[in-house]
């Protein structure tokens, strides 16, 4: 009679416990919640590093843009006639540049400046079928990302030197981002 009692006792200290099955999955529990938690905040992260490097490869496009409207008008002044809706002033605020819908040899010619009124607030159009931004509704659909140009006369050079700031922004999460450039073209010609 001992013996089974010696069994049964034994045999009771071999399971486990509600309380302890309830502790076990508590943890298991919080550590795939945390789990959870890191992964989306790298998603997160992700994207945010895609949209910045987006948005700064739009900054320096626009940078650029400008740049080739200085290299393909005849002379200085004729680039600064050009380009007059990107400089600041009392009435304007920068400008949009579009650099057309095609990508080829004749872009150059396809360079349309184009007035901010009051803020710069269309958004580009992403082109699937060729990876670029432009605002050719037509082709593509709105990104995120808002492109505005600003040019600004630098008169400690005379006339010539304008300094020209893109400014790339967009919308994540519960703010808005932005990547600003600036560079200084100057009259070389």
């Amino acid at each position: 009679m001992i013996k089974n009692w010696k069994l049964k006792i034994k045999h009771l200290r071999t399971g486990f416990t509600i309380v302890e099955t309830l502790v076990s999955l508590a943890i298991f529990s919080t550590s795939i919640v945390a789990l959870i938690i890191v992964s989306s905040q790298g998603i997160s992260d992700t994207n945010f590093a895609k949209n910045k490097l987006t948005a700064s490869y739009l900054a320096q496009e626009g940078i650029e843009l400008v740049r080739s409207i200085r290299d393909t008008d005849s002379n200085w002044n004729t680039f600064l006639t050009s380009v007059s809706d990107c400089i600041i002033s009392s009435t304007k605020d920068g400008c949009l540049i579009d650099s057309g819908p095609h990508f080829g040899s004749s872009r150059l010619d396809q360079i349309n400046v184009l007035p901010c009124a009051g803020l710069c607030i269309s958004p580009l159009v992403y082109i699937p079928s060729t990876g670029f931004y432009n605002y050719d509704l037509s082709n593509g659909t709105n990104s995120i990302f808002l492109r505005s140009i600003k040019i600004i006369p630098v008169t400690s050079n005379g006339n010539d030197e304008i300094q020209i700031i893109s400014n790339v922004s967009w919308s994540q999460g519960t703010g808005t981002r932005s990547v600003e450039l600036t560079e200084n073209l100057f009259n070389w010609q």
